[in-house]
């Protein structure tokens, strides 16, 4: 069962304020807002944040019974008072790092770490992949973003497979890679830290795996055991795109994995890229979050780690994200 997600969770994107005063837009777009929105907003000096629209709109589901967004009746594993939904999250995050494009996915993992925090969710771990970013570098920004969040100690992050594993989508990137060698040597930790948090014994409640990168690790993981599919509650995938068109990122970097993922037999609601491009951020949200939280009385570690990768985002991201989400 495969759903493309309709709904972008803003309320829950408050959850980020724990890092610094992100301001959700003041309305969940619809699909009719999808013109609306390429004429006002894609041509405007913005950052797309799509992996944490991505994380938002599974959260929501997640911590939500809704029949609607679900497409199925609640499961006797569905959030109760004392028991919250448990969630892996699978991320290519690259703030840190030199070859990497945006923030949007250490947003993504600090939304989710808030959301652990508050006992909204019960996160079970972090995979990391290449995607982005070659894995040498999103392992090591994962490293970096949890150096920076307090009380991380209980929250582990594990290597997993990288660009040697994926088709890679952009022709500079395989030059690139071929040349440079950018990446390290794949790693199934990830994909094995899912497989045993899956099958945890005594753990009656099955796992929701949320994907925000290429898919890659998920897809390892149900090939390497035929019973995953069982103790997966739910599976919330970032990719796609709804104009047949140019594939996004996540899904042209690994076609084969996105395929095995879909074909699964587990829920599965997909989270395309012309949703995640609802929520932009702009140059006036970078100026004031650093006049606000990077001040001498007033000074956040973390915002100020992130908004250097911001301001090249809010640069460069019109010309190469903004543009392709339109055609």
């Amino acid at each position: 069962m495969v759903i493309f997600s309709t709904l972008v969770p803003f309320a829950l994107l408050t959850s980020a304020s724990a890092v610094f005063g992100y301001v959700p837009l003041d309305k969940t777009p619809r699909a009719s807002d999808s013109q609306h929105h390429k004429n006002n907003t894609m041509n405007r000096r913005a950052v797309v944040s799509a992996a944490a629209a991505a994380a938002a709109a599974a959260a929501t589901a997640i911590v939500s019974s809704s029949a609607t967004i679900l497409s199925r009746p609640a499961s006797a594993s569905t959030l109760t008072a004392t028991s919250p939904p448990r969630v892996w999250l699978d991320a290519d995050p690259s703030a840190f790092v030199w070859t990497g494009l945006d923030c949007d996915d250490d947003l993504a993992i600090l939304v989710a770490m808030a959301l652990h925090q508050n006992r909204r969710i019960q996160l079970e771990g972090i995979g990391i992949c290449g995607g982005n970013a070659p894995l040498r570098h999103t392992f090591k920004d994962a490293q970096v973003l949890m150096q920076h969040v307090e009380k991380s100690s209980e929250l582990e992050i594990y290597k997993g497979y990288g660009w040697r594993s994926m088709q890679i989508s952009r022709k500079w990137l395989q030059q690139m890679n071929r040349y440079v060698q950018l990446d390290t040597t794949d790693s199934n930790e990830a994909t094995q830290a899912l497989l045993d948090a899956a099958f945890a014994p005594n753990k009656d409640q099955k796992l929701t795996v949320v994907t925000i990168g290429p898919p890659t690790n998920l897809a390892k993981a149900l090939t390497q055991n035929n019973g995953l599919s069982s103790r997966l509650e739910h599976v919330y995938m970032m990719g796609g795109e709804l104009t047949h068109q140019r594939l996004d990122l996540n899904f042209a970097s690994d076609r084969s994995a996105a395929r095995t993922v879909v074909n699964a037999n587990v829920p599965t609601t997909i989270i395309p890229i012309q949703l995640c491009a609802q929520i932009s951020l702009e140059d006036a949200f970078v100026h004031n979050a650093e006049a606000t939280y990077c001040h001498e009385t007033n000074r956040h570690p973390m915002a100020c780690a992130l908004l250097p990768k911001m301001k090249q985002q809010v640069k460069n991201m019109p010309t190469l994200v903004n543009q392709a989400v339109m055609k």
